[in-house]
This record gives C-alpha cells, sequence and structure tokens, in this order.
C-alpha cells in the first residue's frame, strides 16, 4: 500500500510522472499494481525509467537522445577544468563528449576530460607576457585549430558549450570556439563564470570585455556571477568548497537550459 509517512499528494505526483514515462516504454515496467508501490519505490521506478528512456528507441524506431547526449563541452582554463572535472566525477552528463584546452600543461593534467589541447608557449613568450601584463593566444591557437576542427567533425555534435572565467587568459579564446562551432555546424553556449567583486580592477574590466564578446556570437550564453556563492557560504568556509557550490549552480542553470531530466545526476 502508499506509505503515509510521505503525503497522498506526493504519491500522486510520482504515480502519474512514472505513468507519463511508462507511455514511452509500454514493455519495460509493470504500471497496474501502483497502489502497492510506495513513494521511494516510485521513485526508483521513474529514475530507472529516465535511464532506460535514454537508450530506448520509441514506437517509431527512432532513438530517444537525452538532452545532453548530443553535445561536446569544452573547458578552457583551470575554472573550466574543474568544472569538467565535476561533472565527470559526478556523472552528471553520461554520452557528452569533454575537450580541455590550455597554454598550462600542469594545470592541463589536472583535467579529466578526454580530449586535451595544450598551446605550446615558449618559456620567453611567458616571461614577456608577465611583464607586459598580455598574452596574445591567437598564433598558439591556430596551430591547434586543425586538431579542434577534426574533434568537432568526428564528434558530429549539435551543441558545444564553452565553460571559462571571463577574467582568464584562455576566456580570449572561447569566441573562437563559438565562431568555429557556427562554421561546422553546431549551436554554440557560453557557460562563463564572472568573477568575484573583490578581484583586482583589471580582472574585472577583462570579464567585462569579454562578455560583451560572448553575448554577441553565443547562441545562448549563462553569466554566473561568483558573488552569488556568497549568499551560501559564511567567513569559515573554504574557497575549493565556495567554487563547488558555483559549479552546481552553474550545472542546475545548464540544466534548465538543456531541458535536461527532471531527475538528474546533480548532488
Amino acid at each position: 500500500m502508499i506509505d503515509y509517512f510521505a503525503s497522498k499528494e506526493k504519491w500522486n505526483y510520482v504515480s502519474t510522472l512514472l505513468l507519463c514515462k511508462a507511455s514511452l516504454l509500454p514493455d519495460s515496467m509493470p504500471t497496474d499494481d501502483r497502489s502497492e508501490k510506495t513513494v521511494d519505490e516510485l521513485l526508483e521506478e521513474l529514475k530507472a525509467a529516465t535511464k532506460r528512456l535514454e537508450e530506448t528507441r520509441d514506437r517509431r524506431g527512432e532513438i530517444i537522445p537525452s538532452p545532453m547526449q548530443g553535445t561536446i563541452i569544452f573547458s578552457l582554463g583551470t575554472c573550466g577544468h574543474g568544472f569538467v572535472n565535476r561533472a565527470i566525477d559526478r556523472r552528471w552528463w553520461p554520452g557528452c563528449c569533454f575537450a580541455s584546452v590550455d597554454w598550462d600543461s600542469e594545470a592541463l593534467s589536472e583535467s579529466a576530460a578526454e580530449n586535451k589541447f595544450l598551446l605550446e608557449i615558449g618559456l620567453e613568450d611567458i616571461e614577456t607576457s608577465i611583464n607586459e601584463s598580455s598574452l596574445d593566444l591567437m598564433p598558439y591557437f591556430n596551430k591547434l585549430k586543425p586538431q579542434i576542427v577534426e574533434l568537432l567533425k568526428r564528434e558530429n555534435r549539435k551543441n558545444v558549450i564553452i565553460v571559462f572565467n571571463a577574467a582568464g587568459h584562455m576566456s580570449e579564446l572561447a569566441k573562437e570556439i563559438i565562431v568555429l562551432s557556427y562554421e561546422l555546424g553546431a549551436l554554440p553556449f557560453a557557460a562563463c563564470f564572472i568573477p568575484f567583486s573583490f578581484e583586482s580592477e583589471r580582472r574585472r574590466k577583462h570579464a567585462i570585455r569579454i562578455k560583451a564578446d560572448i553575448e554577441n556570437v553565443a547562441f545562448k550564453s549563462i553569466f554566473l556571477k561568483n558573488d552569488e556563492a556568497l549568499h551560501f557560504i559564511d567567513r569559515r568556509t573554504t574557497m575549493p568548497y565556495a567554487i563547488g557550490v558555483l559549479q552546481d549552480i552553474m550545472a542546475d542553470r545548464i540544466n534548465k537550459l538543456f531541458g535536461a531530466t527532471l531527475f538528474g545526476n546533480l548532488r
């Protein structure tokens, strides 16, 4: 019988959702014994049905895709790599293809993405950029462009998401990958972290410029201000925890943008 520790309204809601899933999977699960199921059992069946739904053919014999299966996610710089690592570790979007781009070999080695692209910048160029507070990445990106184009063609994904921090050097490449995506028939989305208000004036001005550029070219953009994490943390909170909160918020907004399944893998 119904688990009376849960409300009858909740059971009816879950039970209705289960019927909706079952209508798409006619042979995958019984529905005539709903009254014998507890709320937890119904939830588990609904989650299992959602998973099977991504792998099952519908009545017309067509593949029913997951909202995120046709997506490749690029991470630019340490901020983007951290997001990708969290997504892979927590299995937010199974079926996605992940790629990371960086000029820092050590930072790139920390990425869990299956595809990695290193901008081969010499030590002399790095020292010059530190002295002049600037680093032109385009000559190095142009050398990698054929490899990135090959990846986009091979994967043939419908959507491309670029994750980056607007204040970082690697943000300069987001626009280039967006343009490449358009040229190869994919819709580019930007998932951009905006620096904390207490960061340097130079970083904030850089972020404002990058944000304006991305708004003009990306199909759709998500701009998440890092200051939003301040609503969920206090002085005792560590920075890694705060960054994790921001990554979870960004993932939730990506889910909403792509209409991901009701019971996702966010935890």
